[in-house]
């Protein structure tokens, strides 16, 4: 039953035979498996086409150490940035993609997830424009065609589609509408319970801030076409749909809140609003030159049909949509010093935008065929068919050309030196990876990459990770500031990217010390260095290597050629240098004492200026992060303070055996986070944060017992 009327629907769907739907349908899910056709034909080659996730979300989900169902609760995640709750970075938030790898293999996972979103999005879109907007089946398979292909107007989304961050959330759109004008009135238990399925989906599958931008305009758009007498009607729908997504995006809610304030994304300098502003005009041109033939659809429908039902209800919905989308500079211009409001990304409402634009054309062109305008009908419907073929067209060569930059999966998963570093895992004691990128010269050397080999890393692309390390970090590549103006100041001011960057593109000339102050390196226990180019540091003990491919002529090739190669296995990004950092420091060591400083940036600047024996015998610590009951001081003694052995570490739960002939402190160069606890000898003792962002114990003389303990912030809550 229709939100417009409780008799019928608002107009009268024609009248087409069960065998014309099916061809339909068929043809429509023929469409989004081709539109899939990378991801499911290419296999574990297919994943250097997963754009934005080459170098996060498939090296976390090909690592062995996979947590399955128990992902769904959160965690202590030890491989990312020196460690971080699993459910408080965005990676954990595709969860459902997490689940269905561990039965399958990830590139089928993928695929299949990608198929779901282009024949949902297809076929429902289909069927609301028929069944709900009264459009003939040509119009309906041509605005279908155009939305499964997933074109967003800003960001990677613009050039590849639906990406998996879109998850079920824009894509499932249409499903959600249809659904509501077919149940939710006549049927309002059975809309609830499948709102409440479908909103779990959507948050197990989907990114935060898209998924809620998505299910927003759900709501508008309901709200919009319903009149308000019946809004009591719409209550069981909308909040089984709320529930079902709060209760699956629960774990994560609850980590984000407790970790909020110092989280860095939140507390750093926000993006100047005359950026904000550039992106929202950018994604409105990118929406219309991408949408054109929609665009002119609705202007046509606002002189000759804007009698249509349903049409004046969507034109209100994307006109707040758009007002929602200026939030981001009108925010950025009132008040730019609150970096928390500002990044909560206003635009990404611009993922609903194409849906509503083509909804908005569909009952459009319904509109103008009942007024007798047959042939503009035909040649609009005509120009969006083309625009379905050019906009796959675009993304098809987006992602060859993305292929053809050489980050295949053979180059970044299947690396002999790499192995070489995995397999010392569980002989040795517990170390890290650091990878260095050198400007201009290759895209292998992504930050998260060792993770595909269960490899920990200092560091990472993760979009929440706490504010004291990026501190750290930026201040341990100060020395490429000016040589590498736009990575330093992304990483300073805004990015979700951590990682060693040095000039380029000749190399031959890199050197780490240049770029990374290793003495702070070594203090997060980065014993490996990933480089594309050899490196000059005496500090650095060549450990593995590959000199496969052509190397440094790769660039010089044309873009033809550069394609070509990929069939040859030619990559500049075969290279790759492993250096073993022999100035590393233990994971767990002892210091005889601390230095106190004022503010913690202090202690910060002097961290940067120490030398790694000042390092190894004192850890520098904050007043305001100090214990009460107060610190040893450094001391004058340069003999070894004690031992460590480490006795378990398991997935949040570590225990050391330490001896010391005198009161000292154990380090453990791990993220601090207030959900860490300490025992000593079975008494709880402070755990604090010393080195601006670690982890820290005082122990007395003697042999003692260590263990460090992480409690979820959902078990937490429930007492647990």
């Amino acid at each position: 039953m229709s939100a417009v009327s409780e008799e019928s629907p608002p107009n009268d769907p024609p009248d087409l035979s069960a065998r014309h739907r099916r061809l339909v349908w068929a043809g429509l899910l023929v469409w989004a498996f081709w539109l899939s056709i990378e991801y499911l034909a290419f296999g574990r080659w297919s994943y250097a086409l997963l754009f934005d996730f080459g170098d996060s979300f498939i090296p976390y989900y090909l690592s062995e150490d996979r947590q399955g169902f128990w992902s769904l609760t959160g965690g202590w995640e030890p491989r990312m940035l020196a460690g971080l709750d699993s459910a408080a970075n965005t990676i954990s938030q595709f969860r459902l993609t997490n689940l269905l790898s561990s039965i399958m293999p990830l590139w089928l996972a993928v695929g299949l997830i990608t198929f779901v979103q282009r024949a949902v999005a297809a076929v429902f879109m289909y069927r609301l424009v028929v069944d709900v907007a009264g459009g003939r089946s040509a119009i309906a398979f041509a605005i279908a065609a155009v939305f499964a292909v997933g074109i967003g107007p800003v960001g990677a989304e613009s050039d590849f589609g639906f990406t998996h961050n879109m998850g079920f959330g824009p894509c499932f759109l249409p499903l959600l509408l249809w659904m509501h004008w077919r149940y939710a009135l006549d049927r309002p238990w059975l809309a609830a319970l499948l709102y409440f399925v479908l909103g779990a989906l959507i948050a197990i599958a989907t990114m935060f801030f898209i998924a809620v931008f998505a299910l927003l305009t759900f709501g508008l758009i309901v709200a919009a076409s319903t009149p308000v007498a019946h809004w009591w009607r719409l209550l069981p729908g909308m909040m089984a749909l709320g529930f079902g997504y709060l209760l699956a995006e629960f774990p994560n809610v609850i980590a984000l809140g407790a970790d909020w304030p110092d989280v860095h994304r939140l507390q750093n300098p926000p993006i100047p609003a005359a950026d904000r502003w550039q992106t929202m005009l950018n994604a409105l041109t990118e929406l219309a030159v991408s949408n054109a033939v929609a665009v002119l659809a609705v202007t046509l429908g606002l002189i000759f049909a804007r009698k249509t039902p349903l049409f004046a209800p969507m034109a209100a919905v994307l006109v707040v949509c758009l007002a929602i989308l200026a939030l981001d500079g009108v925010v950025a211009s009132m008040v730019p010093e609150n970096a928390t409001l500002m990044n909560f990304s206003f635009c990404r409402i611009s993922f609903t935008l194409p849906f509503i634009l083509l909804f908005a054309a569909a009952i459009a062109l319904s509109g103008l065929a009942k007024n007798s305008r047959q042939l503009t009908v035909s040649i609009l419907t005509a120009g969006l068919l083309l625009t379905a073929v050019a906009l796959d067209a675009k993304v098809k060569f987006a992602n060859l050309r993305y292929y053809s930059h050489g980050s295949t999966y053979a180059v970044m998963y299947d690396q002999a030196p790499m192995q070489q570093v995995a397999a010392l895992q569980g002989k040795d004691d517990p170390f890290r990876v650091a990878t260095l990128y050198v400007k201009d010269v290759t895209h292998l050397n992504r930050s998260s990459f060792p993770w595909g080999y269960g490899l920990e890393t200092v560091d990472g692309y993760v979009n929440a990770y706490p504010r004291r390390y990026q501190e750290f970090w930026v201040e341990l590549i100060a020395g490429v500031k000016g040589k590498v103006e736009f990575d330093y100041e992304k990483m300073r001011d805004w990015g979700n990217h951590l990682y060693l960057i040095a000039p380029g593109p000749d190399c031959r000339a890199v050197t780490l010390e240049e770029s990374a102050n290793l003495n702070m390196l070594s203090l997060l226990n980065a014993r490996f260095v990933v480089s594309p180019c050899p490196l000059k540091d005496d500090r650095l003990r060549l450990f593995a290597e590959n000199r496969d491919g052509p190397g440094q002529k790769w660039h010089d090739l044309s873009n033809r050629e550069k394609f070509l190669s990929i069939f040859r296995n030619e990559f500049p990004s075969r290279e790759i240098y492993i250096y073993e950092n022999l100035r590393v420091l233990p994971r767990y060591f002892l210091v005889s004492g601390a230095r106190l400083f004022g503010k913690p940036a202090d202690a910060l600047k002097a961290l940067g200026q120490a030398n790694l024996r000042t390092l190894q015998r004192q850890v520098f610590v904050a007043r305001s992060d100090a214990p009460a009951d107060g610190l040893p001081g450094p001391g004058a003694s340069d003999a070894p303070p004690g031992e460590i052995k480490i006795l378990s570490a398991e997935r949040g739960e570590i225990t050391l055996a330490v001896d010391t002939p005198r009161p000292g402190i154990v380090v453990a160069a791990n993220n601090y986070n207030k959900r860490w606890t300490a025992t000593v000898n079975g008494a709880a003792a402070p755990l604090f944060r010393a080195n601006h962002t670690l982890q820290a114990v005082v122990v007395g003389a003697g042999r003692s017992e260590i263990v460090l303990k992480y409690r979820t912030a959902l078990s937490k809550l429930i007492g647990r």
